[in-house]
């Protein structure tokens, strides 16, 4: 039971039929047949498949070149050829050529169907050969669609053909309808096979020359198919699955050949019905020791003139001499052999391509085909080949859809232009193409004009193209993308904000939208107006509003952002207030000069905290005396911080004299620091030249930060960016004097 299964496996998947496989298959085969006790031997390909199911006949007259045709209950078909007294099988297993269908996004076959993988199976209603010429195949999925296939042969000839009948028996519109017939050819026993595709009649088929006969296999779809293949025959099998045909043909006679067509229909209404036509055509021809080959077939706008190759083959080992004549079936064409001239030396086992003139007079009827036949003849014998031409005028578009970009909920148009375009249909594509219908939303989704109503923000980026198509033929337009412009929002809100009075402070917001400007405003009192850049507000027209050194009239004011852009509305902030905190109002007085006899009271005004220069000293009110400092000059300094955190400082200067009467004040009284506060640089000038000057600087902690040394200058630059926001002692010693003066700095 194992080999069994091991069996049905391999031979229900196609694989690369290299020797090594088949020879592996007909080991396993030997095997089933051996474990099944002589039970009857199957093809060597995927007969497990079908052997369950029923199958009817038609056909099977014992005659050089008929068919005998077999339809199974799943769709999957085996064509015989009766040649030289046996059936010679022309598609590669009993299971190697069927249908599928892909509807709505999802997959369709037959239980068991050589092609494998369907997201749903159909159920066989009926299979039932009404008479001695034709089957008819029913095959439904609940409630979603039905097919008839109806199989005609008539009994005795080369050709069987096809109708099917797909059926919506779902209760809505369904869309974007492909429909695949083909399968893995076997040639009369020989398993590889050229490729060829005649555009105007619909064909695609494969030959080869076997045994001095050239034999070829044709599908022709009478409906117009939308897409081809015949390649390799693993290829053509992943194209299918994948529900997408790609119009190439390999013309190696040594390809292992598969071929298909493929039909598509935009959307099938509830209830209706999509009919597809099509035959296949078998046959075999001697061939001659010359041998003319037509190129496919061709279409020809009235009033021009189109070329052809045709080829000549010497098939012997001598060259000969050809003659070379052209015809055309229909009065007021014309035909002229351009190269090469007439007679023509043809070398032995050689080619010579042929090339023909064909011109198609003004006025010919869409539609009128003309048979261009090329004719050789040498001393052996003769050859003919032909193809036809048709008056045809194919769509095409001289201009097509724009790019757009529009605001959301807006109107957007997409617009063609097409010559001999009969039906429209445009597509939309967000992750899949989608055929359009009109609705509230899309209008005109079968003419050269798209409109959508309101394109929501969710189809940004969404793809357009319109499909154009006549008798002849079809064209679809270049991708035209949607983009949708976002109207402004604020996703962050800016923040009220207290600060001290002259320091910084900023107010801050987030924003979504398409290509934003940021605005802001104040209100003062009397509504909002906008704010410009100045020496107080930086960034006024960005998400970040700076405000430098605040100042009390500023309390209470408010600010908002307005943010606009490419779409309306313009959004706008809440509104944030600043409030501004009273600093500390500390007044020491002015400098003062003592006796050593003499003391002095300062009153550092009220707050909640107080930090003298002097460790010494605590509190509101000090008492100062020579005992505390001793002679010279001394730079008091007291920082006060309220209850809001606020910060003032003041300083004075204070010198004891000796008792002796004499002043004892020196220069170094008049050295200032400017400016004070400062912002990162300062500048020390002393009254006079001085030698020998040495300049340190602490922090409120006593921390020296920064020390440094000079000589004969009068002043010296000082930068202190790079320190933080703060009070400092500036301790600057010179002549023997030491001189404290308090330096703020606001960064």
């Amino acid at each position: 039971m194992v080999i069994i299964l091991l069996y049905q496996f391999c031979d229900t998947i196609p694989n690369k039929r290299n020797k090594k496989m088949k020879t592996l298959k007909l080991l396993l085969l030997i095997i089933t047949f051996i474990s099944i006790n002589g039970a009857m031997a199957q093809e060597k390909k995927d007969l497990s498949i079908n052997s369950s199911k029923s199958v009817h006949k038609l056909g099977g007259i014992a005659s050089e070149g008929t068919l005998q045709v077999f339809i199974y209950d799943n769709a999957n078909m085996q064509v015989n050829r009766y040649i030289s007294g046996s059936w010679i099988k022309q598609w590669y297993g009993n299971s190697s050529k069927s249908i599928w269908l892909f509807a709505n996004g999802e997959t369709f076959s037959g239980d068991g169907s050589y092609f494998v993988g369907a997201s749903n199976v159909f159920t066989t209603i009926s299979n039932t050969n009404v008479d001695a010429n034709t089957n008819e195949l029913i095959l439904e999925k609940n409630e979603t669609l039905r097919i008839k296939q109806t199989t005609y042969y008539p009994a005795g000839s080369t050709i069987i053909y096809y109708t099917w009948e797909i059926t919506n028996i779902s209760g809505t519109t369904i869309n974007d309808l492909r429909f695949f017939s083909g399968g893995d050819t076997y040639l009369q026993g020989d398993d590889y096979g050229a490729g060829l595709y005649f555009s105007n009649e619909n064909i695609v088929g494969v030959k080869k020359t076997i045994a001095g006969n050239l034999q070829k296999l044709d599908m022709q779809g009478i409906t117009m198919p939308y897409a081809f293949e015949s390649q390799n025959y693993y290829a053509v099998y992943q194209n299918i699955i994948a529900n997408a045909l790609t119009n190439i043909i390999d013309e190696n006679e040594e390809t292992d050949n598969g071929m298909a067509l493929e039909y598509r229909t935009p959307s099938l209404a509830s209830g209706k019905t999509w009919t597809i036509q099509a035959l296949e055509k078998f046959n075999a021809n001697l061939l001659p020791n010359i041998v003319v080959t037509a190129p496919p077939s061709e279409q020809i706008v009235p009033d021009s003139t189109i070329n052809l190759d045709f080829t000549i083959q010497n098939r012997t080992s001598s060259p000969t001499t050809v003659n070379l004549s052209a015809s055309i079936d229909i009065s007021g064409w014309s035909v002229s052999i351009i190269s090469p001239s007439s007679p023509y030396f043809l070398p032995a086992n050689s080619i010579q391509t042929v090339n023909l003139s064909i011109s198609c007079p003004i006025g010919t009827a869409l539609g009128t085909t003309a048979k261009i036949t090329l004719n050789a003849t040498d001393l052996i014998g003769s050859a003919s080949d032909y193809c036809n031409v048709t008056a045809a005028a194919v769509p095409t578009i001289s201009a097509h859809p724009y790019d757009i970009n529009i605001c959301a909920n807006s109107l957007a148009i997409f617009a063609i232009s097409a010559t001999n375009a009969t039906t429209y249909q445009w597509q939309e594509y967000d992750t899949i193409w989608k055929t359009l219908t009109d609705s509230e939303i899309y209008n005109g989704t079968t003419t050269s004009t798209l409109s959508i109503a309101t394109a929501a923000a969710t189809m940004n980026n969404f793809l357009y193209r319109c499909f154009v198509a006549n008798d002849y033929g079809n064209a679809t337009s270049n991708n035209a993308h949607l983009t949708i412009f976002s109207s402004p929002s604020i996703i962050s809100q800016p923040m009220s904000s207290s600060v001290c009075e002259g320091e910084n402070t900023s107010f801050a917001i987030n924003a979504n939208g398409t290509a934003i400007n940021y605005q802001w405003q104040i209100n003062e009192g009397s509504g909002f107006i906008n704010i410009t850049n100045n020496n107080v507000y930086s960034g006024a027209f960005s998400n970040i509003l700076n405000i430098a050194s605040a100042t009390s009239i500023m309390n209470d004011y408010a600010y908002r952002c307005k943010v606009s852009g490419v779409c309306n509305p313009s959004a706008f902030s809440d509104a944030a207030s600043l409030s501004i905190y009273n600093n500390p109002d500390v007044k020491l007085g002015n400098d003062t000069i003592l006796s050593e006899n003499q003391s002095i009271t300062l009153d550092a005004g009220a707050g909640s905290n107080f930090i003298w220069s002097n460790p010494s000293l605590n509190g509101r009110i000090v008492t100062i005396d020579f005992a505390l400092l001793g002679l010279g000059t001394h730079e008091i300094s007291v920082t006060v911080t309220n209850s809001n955190n606020c910060v003032d400082i003041d300083t004075i200067e204070i010198t004891f004299n000796a008792l002796t009467g004499t002043n004892t004040f020196t220069q170094t009284s008049f050295i200032s620091i400017q400016p004070n506060p400062t912002s990162g640089i300062v500048s020390i000038f002393f009254p006079s030249v001085v030698k020998d000057a040495e300049i340190e600087i602490y922090n409120m902690q006593g921390k020296m930060i920064l020390s440094k040394k000079t000589n004969n200058v009068v002043n010296i630059q000082i930068d202190i960016s790079y320190m933080n926001k703060g009070v400092y002692t500036v301790k600057i010693t010179t002549n023997n004097q030491i001189v404290n003066k308090k330096l703020i700095l606001n960064n």
